[in-house]
């Protein structure tokens, strides 16, 4: 429906106008930040998961440690125990 003093295409070029998807709500970021603010999100819960898996690792490790300590200890007051009786 062309209103007055129109010229008869106006309405047809207005319906075929297409949104641009890589603009977002409020008009500025672009699809390019988007991408980029996702990776770093990405990146950051990666580095949240390998922060954690090493320090499982560290904890691993301090307990292998401390168990070896205990088994020196124990073959140390063994040896000792034997040796003066």
């Amino acid at each position: 429906m062309a209103f007055p003093k129109e010229p008869a295409g106006a309405n047809a070029a207005i319906q075929t106008v297409e949104i641009d998807s890589s603009v977002s709500v409020d008009g500025v970021t672009d699809e390019k930040e988007e991408i980029e603010r996702r990776q770093v999100r990405i990146l950051n819960r990666q580095g949240a998961a390998m922060l954690a898996a090493e320090k499982q690792r560290a904890d691993a490790i301090q307990r292998n440690y401390r168990n070896y300590d205990e088994a020196m200890v124990a073959a140390y007051v063994d040896i000792h125990r034997k040796a003066t009786w």
